[in-house]
């Protein structure tokens, strides 16, 4: 009686590697998507400070160290030490 081994084919070994590069390359695709998802969601979380920020008044502002010229650098960057 004959057993039946099975053995991969080398071709079907060859696609396998097709399938695992390709699989590797639409991994590195979604990463860099899900970056710019969260840089765009970032941003657009400094422009809702900006937006908010510039409706304080002068006094307001001033209790928290910050000048009305300064919003932008203040949200992007950190303030100026004191």
């Amino acid at each position: 009686m004959q057993t039946n081994t099975a053995q991969p084919l080398p071709a079907a070994g060859i696609a396998a590697e097709a399938i695992e590069q390709r699989l590797t390359v639409i991994g590195r695709i979604a990463a860099r998507i899900a970056a710019m998802l969260r840089a765009i969601a970032e941003e657009n979380g400094r422009r809702r400070a900006i937006r908010e920020l510039r409706l304080y008044d002068n006094h307001r502002l001033a209790d928290l160290g910050i000048r009305r010229a300064d919003i932008e650098r203040a949200v992007r960057g950190g303030r100026k030490a004191l």
